[in-house]
């Protein structure tokens, strides 16, 4: 296995063995891996698009499979009134695992344990509104992008999310300085 690819199995089992609750469905690991790579800068090499449930990058579900495979995670289906979902959670051998990555892990632990603070608690629907606000507001190259006009770009992509809803996720993350768009 090449460093790259241990340093991001390394990251994904890392970020599943301390999240809050103990385990991730694979929705959170894409939008807790895509907020690594775009708000923190690790260098994990995933190339994310605009998806359904927002920024996603199917290798990251490869190597979360990859994980699964080596033994450092277990994954099981869960029913959802919504529909079928899965609980990832670490095993033994995580550790055994992160240990291959170790200097990668303590360089960027400090980025792991940010993002786990500030977005480990929330829900996969709270996480996908979060995520492509992110995305749509790094998307615009001028920086110039309204508050207002994000709100707009945000609900013609998630219209489900009312705009209230997208507001107060606007608010909360310009409060924590997370978004470039200006007031």
């Amino acid at each position: 296995m090449d460093q790259q690819l241990s340093n991001r199995i390394a990251v994904l089992t890392r970020l599943v063995r301390k999240s809050p609750s103990g385990d991730l469905g694979r929705t959170a690991i894409m939008k807790l891996v895509y907020f690594l790579t775009e708000l923190r800068d690790v260098p994990l090499k995933y190339r994310f698009s605009l998806y359904s449930y927002g920024p996603f990058d199917s290798t990251v579900l490869q190597d979360v499979d990859v994980a699964t495979t080596l033994g450092a995670l277990q994954s099981h289906p869960v029913r959802y009134p919504t529909g079928v979902g899965y609980s990832i959670q670490p095993t033994k051998g995580s550790k055994d695992l992160e240990a291959f990555a170790e200097d990668f892990l303590n360089q960027h632990d400090d980025d792991i344990q940010w993002v786990l603070s500030e977005f480990g608690n929330l829900n996969a629907a709270e996480l996908e509104l979060a995520s492509t606000i992110v995305y749509l507001d790094r998307e615009e190259d001028d920086s110039g992008l309204g508050v207002d006009e994000l709100a707009k770009r945000v609900h013609d992509v998630k219209p489900h999310f009312s705009m209230d809803r997208i507001n107060s996720r606007i608010q909360n993350l310009k409060s924590k300085h997370i978004l470039i768009a200006e007031a």
